[in-house]
Protein backbone atom coordinates (compact mmCIF):
# COMPACT_ATOMS: atom_id res chain seq x y z
CA UNK A 1 0.00 0.00 0.00
CA UNK A 2 1.00 3.56 -0.69
CA UNK A 3 3.63 4.98 2.17
CA UNK A 4 3.20 8.15 4.07
CA UNK A 5 4.97 11.33 4.46
CA UNK A 6 6.60 12.29 7.42
CA UNK A 7 4.09 14.47 8.38
CA UNK A 8 0.82 16.37 7.32
CA UNK A 9 -2.62 16.42 6.08
CA UNK A 10 -2.65 13.34 3.64
CA UNK A 11 -7.29 14.01 2.99
CA UNK A 12 -9.94 14.58 4.83
CA UNK A 13 -14.00 15.13 5.41
CA UNK A 14 -13.59 18.20 3.68
CA UNK A 15 -12.07 17.06 0.47
CA UNK A 16 -14.72 13.61 0.07
CA UNK A 17 -17.62 16.56 0.53
CA UNK A 18 -15.73 19.30 -1.67
CA UNK A 19 -13.53 17.73 -4.30
CA UNK A 20 -13.84 20.48 -6.60
CA UNK A 21 -12.90 23.29 -4.16
CA UNK A 22 -9.81 24.88 -4.74
CA UNK A 23 -7.91 24.23 -1.13
CA UNK A 24 -9.70 20.43 -0.87
CA UNK A 25 -6.74 17.89 -0.82
CA UNK A 26 -7.69 15.02 -2.66
CA UNK A 27 -5.69 11.93 -2.39
CA UNK A 28 -5.19 9.50 -5.25
CA UNK A 29 -4.67 6.53 -2.76
CA UNK A 30 -7.18 7.37 0.03
CA UNK A 31 -10.87 8.46 0.30
CA UNK A 32 -11.60 9.80 4.26
CA UNK A 33 -15.80 9.83 4.32
CA UNK A 34 -15.34 11.28 8.41
CA UNK A 35 -12.63 12.72 9.77
CA UNK A 36 -9.02 13.48 9.05
CA UNK A 37 -5.84 11.24 7.17
CA UNK A 38 -2.72 12.64 8.27
CA UNK A 39 0.86 11.33 7.57
CA UNK A 40 3.30 11.39 11.05
CA UNK A 41 6.52 9.50 10.73
CA UNK A 42 5.83 7.90 7.77
CA UNK A 43 2.44 6.24 9.62
CA UNK A 44 -1.11 7.08 9.15
CA UNK A 45 -2.57 8.69 11.96
CA UNK A 46 -6.06 10.11 13.20
CA UNK A 47 -4.51 12.88 14.48
CA UNK A 48 -5.83 14.32 18.06
CA UNK A 49 -9.46 13.76 17.91
CA UNK A 50 -12.53 16.01 17.74
CA UNK A 51 -16.15 15.64 16.69
CA UNK A 52 -16.13 19.03 14.65
CA UNK A 53 -16.34 18.91 10.88
CA UNK A 54 -12.60 19.16 9.60
CA UNK A 55 -11.60 22.43 7.77
CA UNK A 56 -9.69 22.19 4.90
CA UNK A 57 -6.13 21.72 6.19
CA UNK A 58 -7.48 19.89 9.44
CA UNK A 59 -5.33 22.50 11.27
CA UNK A 60 -8.28 23.95 13.98
CA UNK A 61 -10.39 20.56 13.87
CA UNK A 62 -9.89 17.12 12.75
CA UNK A 63 -13.25 15.40 13.10
CA UNK A 64 -11.41 11.98 14.13
CA UNK A 65 -13.44 10.80 16.36
CA UNK A 66 -15.38 9.37 14.21
CA UNK A 67 -12.33 8.34 11.52
CA UNK A 68 -13.53 6.41 7.95
CA UNK A 69 -10.45 5.93 5.93
CA UNK A 70 -10.90 3.58 2.70
CA UNK A 71 -8.53 2.94 -0.15
CA UNK A 72 -9.94 4.53 -3.76
CA UNK A 73 -9.07 1.36 -5.06
CA UNK A 74 -12.37 -1.45 -5.44
CA UNK A 75 -10.72 -4.42 -7.08
CA UNK A 76 -9.99 -6.00 -3.07
CA UNK A 77 -11.79 -9.37 -3.14
CA UNK A 78 -9.53 -12.27 -1.67
CA UNK A 79 -7.65 -10.75 0.70
CA UNK A 80 -5.56 -10.22 3.65
CA UNK A 81 -4.75 -6.80 5.30
CA UNK A 82 -2.08 -6.25 7.91
CA UNK A 83 -0.57 -3.91 9.92
CA UNK A 84 0.44 -2.43 13.14
CA UNK A 85 -1.86 -0.42 15.21
CA UNK A 86 -1.34 1.90 17.98
CA UNK A 87 -3.98 3.00 19.85
CA UNK A 88 -5.32 5.39 22.68
CA UNK A 89 -7.68 4.72 25.33
CA UNK A 90 -10.95 5.20 24.17
CA UNK A 91 -12.66 8.70 25.46
CA UNK A 92 -15.08 10.75 24.39
CA UNK A 93 -16.85 14.07 23.13
CA UNK A 94 -19.94 15.88 24.05
CA UNK A 95 -21.10 15.01 20.53
CA UNK A 96 -19.77 11.10 20.06
CA UNK A 97 -20.56 9.59 24.12
CA UNK A 98 -18.78 6.86 25.31
CA UNK A 99 -20.41 3.38 23.62
CA UNK A 100 -19.06 -0.45 23.67
CA UNK A 101 -17.40 -0.39 20.35
CA UNK A 102 -15.47 2.22 20.58
CA UNK A 103 -11.70 1.80 19.50
CA UNK A 104 -10.01 0.37 16.16
CA UNK A 105 -11.53 -1.64 13.24
CA UNK A 106 -10.35 -2.91 9.82
CA UNK A 107 -12.94 -2.62 6.86
CA UNK A 108 -13.69 -5.68 4.04
CA UNK A 109 -15.43 -5.46 0.87
CA UNK A 110 -16.41 -1.93 1.33
CA UNK A 111 -18.90 -1.30 -1.33
CA UNK A 112 -20.36 2.29 0.82
CA UNK A 113 -21.12 3.76 3.98
CA UNK A 114 -23.95 1.08 4.49
CA UNK A 115 -22.62 -2.10 3.01
CA UNK A 116 -19.59 -3.62 4.26
CA UNK A 117 -17.68 -6.15 6.71
CA UNK A 118 -15.98 -4.88 9.92
CA UNK A 119 -13.52 -6.61 11.90
CA UNK A 120 -13.18 -4.96 15.30
CA UNK A 121 -9.77 -5.64 17.33
CA UNK A 122 -10.24 -3.34 19.86
CA UNK A 123 -13.30 -2.12 21.64
CA UNK A 124 -13.59 -0.48 24.81
CA UNK A 125 -15.64 -3.41 26.02
CA UNK A 126 -12.86 -5.39 25.30
CA UNK A 127 -14.91 -7.99 22.69
CA UNK A 128 -13.21 -8.29 19.28
CA UNK A 129 -16.36 -8.53 16.31
CA UNK A 130 -16.99 -9.54 12.38
CA UNK A 131 -20.07 -7.61 11.41
CA UNK A 132 -21.64 -7.52 7.95
CA UNK A 133 -23.05 -4.20 7.60
CA UNK A 134 -26.12 -4.18 4.86
CA UNK A 135 -28.29 -0.95 3.52
CA UNK A 136 -31.18 -0.34 5.76
CA UNK A 137 -34.48 -1.01 3.46
CA UNK A 138 -35.72 2.48 4.00
CA UNK A 139 -33.14 5.41 4.98
CA UNK A 140 -30.71 5.68 7.26
CA UNK A 141 -26.84 4.50 8.11
CA UNK A 142 -27.42 0.59 8.01
CA UNK A 143 -27.88 -2.68 9.50
CA UNK A 144 -24.85 -4.61 11.54
CA UNK A 145 -25.38 -8.07 12.11
CA UNK A 146 -22.82 -9.57 14.19
CA UNK A 147 -20.99 -12.47 12.28
CA UNK A 148 -18.90 -13.60 15.51
CA UNK A 149 -17.76 -12.13 18.65
CA UNK A 150 -14.79 -12.90 21.33
CA UNK A 151 -12.92 -11.56 24.06
CA UNK A 152 -8.82 -10.29 23.26
CA UNK A 153 -6.72 -8.41 25.32
CA UNK A 154 -5.41 -4.87 23.33
CA UNK A 155 -2.18 -3.22 24.42
CA UNK A 156 -3.72 0.70 24.44
CA UNK A 157 -0.30 3.28 23.84
CA UNK A 158 1.75 0.46 22.15
CA UNK A 159 2.30 -1.30 18.50
CA UNK A 160 -0.15 -4.42 17.89
CA UNK A 161 -0.03 -6.76 14.91
CA UNK A 162 -3.25 -7.72 13.15
CA UNK A 163 -4.44 -9.12 10.19
CA UNK A 164 -7.96 -9.36 8.46
CA UNK A 165 -9.06 -11.64 5.86
CA UNK A 166 -12.03 -12.11 3.78
CA UNK A 167 -12.20 -14.94 1.50
CA UNK A 168 -15.17 -16.60 -1.23
CA UNK A 169 -15.45 -20.22 -1.07
CA UNK A 170 -16.07 -22.22 -4.05
CA UNK A 171 -20.27 -22.17 -2.50
CA UNK A 172 -19.89 -18.29 -2.57
CA UNK A 173 -20.06 -18.21 1.25
CA UNK A 174 -17.54 -15.30 2.63
CA UNK A 175 -15.05 -16.68 5.23
CA UNK A 176 -14.14 -13.64 7.50
CA UNK A 177 -10.67 -14.32 9.88
CA UNK A 178 -9.62 -11.81 12.00
CA UNK A 179 -5.85 -12.53 13.65
CA UNK A 180 -3.49 -11.03 16.18
CA UNK A 181 0.02 -11.12 17.11
CA UNK A 182 -0.10 -13.54 14.51
CA UNK A 183 -2.95 -15.47 16.43
CA UNK A 184 -5.97 -16.59 14.80
CA UNK A 185 -8.75 -15.49 17.14
CA UNK A 186 -12.09 -15.10 15.52
CA UNK A 187 -13.40 -16.63 12.59
CA UNK A 188 -17.03 -16.18 10.73
CA UNK A 189 -18.88 -17.63 7.92
CA UNK A 190 -21.39 -15.56 5.75
CA UNK A 191 -24.34 -17.30 3.88
CA UNK A 192 -26.93 -15.31 4.38
CA UNK A 193 -28.34 -13.51 1.27
CA UNK A 194 -26.73 -9.82 0.55
CA UNK A 195 -23.37 -11.89 1.67
CA UNK A 196 -20.70 -9.35 0.02
CA UNK A 197 -19.07 -12.41 -2.71
CA UNK A 198 -17.26 -9.31 -4.64
CA UNK A 199 -14.49 -6.99 -4.44
CA UNK A 200 -14.67 -3.89 -2.96
CA UNK A 201 -12.66 -1.22 -1.13
CA UNK A 202 -10.46 -1.90 2.49
CA UNK A 203 -10.21 0.54 5.05
CA UNK A 204 -9.06 1.60 8.73
CA UNK A 205 -12.03 2.97 11.33
CA UNK A 206 -11.30 4.47 14.50
CA UNK A 207 -14.33 5.17 16.83
CA UNK A 208 -13.68 8.09 20.11
CA UNK A 209 -9.28 7.31 19.42
CA UNK A 210 -6.07 8.75 18.67
CA UNK A 211 -4.85 5.93 16.34
CA UNK A 212 -1.93 5.59 14.41
CA UNK A 213 -1.20 2.64 11.91
CA UNK A 214 1.99 1.85 9.90
CA UNK A 215 3.59 -1.26 7.78
CA UNK A 216 -0.15 -1.41 6.55
CA UNK A 217 -0.26 -4.08 3.38
CA UNK A 218 -3.58 -5.60 1.36
CA UNK A 219 -2.32 -8.75 -0.21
Amino acid sequence: MPFFPLRGLVTNEYAFRHPHAPDARVDWNWTVTSGSLFGRWGCGWSGVPDSLSPDPASRLRTGSAVLRVVTVRTDFENVTVRGQFHLQRPGSTARTPPTDWDGGHLLLRYQSPQELYAVSFSRRDGAVTIKRKAPPTGTGEGVYTTLAKATSPFAYGACNRVAAQAATTGSCSVVLRLWMAGRLILQAEDTAPGRLAGPGAVGVRGDNTELLFHNLAAH
